[in-house]
């Protein structure tokens, strides 16, 4: 499944303004998914598709993407239901079912994921994470560019150790941009 057109036009127009200024992208959960699936164009309506490669040309330099806990593949991790009904709560114009579906309609990471070889890619994730355990990381571990940072007494919010957390990943863009 892909991106709906609105969450691509959407994504696709913060992604123009944010790779613009930062050439840095940031997601977690979903959204470190979302990232992957918009730069490789997986998006409803073909001009969309077109717009996000061209979102990426834009951006100053290379750009970074940085993924907190990102879902993998919603297939082998399906979201749970208690996690569903908690999250349309929040989320005006969903329901619990939709977000089930889009969930498992994710393109799986690890099968897009290789071609995003050439981005400097930080990967952070939790291992006491309840939802991603590790080995849910396992299709990216072979990415050329990935930086993978394991905080082992983090949650799937990163509730510990969020100092920490913004440590690590304003380092990693510091090193990365060579600021």
């Amino acid at each position: 499944m892909a991106l709906s057109a609105t969450q691509g036009e959407r994504m696709i127009r913060n992604f123009n303004l944010q790779a613009k200024r930062f050439g840095v992208l940031t997601g977690s959960l979903l959204g470190g998914a979302a990232l992957y699936v918009l730069l490789m164009g997986n998006v409803a309506a073909p001009e969309l598709a077109d717009a996000s490669k061209a979102a990426l040309r834009s951006a100053s330099g290379a750009p970074q993407l940085v993924a907190v806990a990102p879902l993998v593949d919603g297939r082998r991790v399906p979201l749970p239901v208690d996690l569903a009904v908690e999250s349309a709560a929040t989320l005006h114009g969903t329901t619990a079912d939709r977000l089930t579906t889009e969930w498992a309609g994710m393109p799986p990471l690890g099968e897009i994921a290789a071609s995003l070889t050439s981005l400097p890619f930080l990967l952070v994730t939790g291992d006491q994470d309840a939802l991603f355990p590790p080995a849910h990381f396992e299709p990216l571990l072979g990415l050329p560019r990935l930086t993978r940072i394991r905080f082992p007494r983090a949650d799937h919010v990163f509730s510990e150790v969020r100092p920490g957390l913004r440590h690590v990943i304003c380092r990693w863009l510091a090193d990365t941009l060579r600021l």
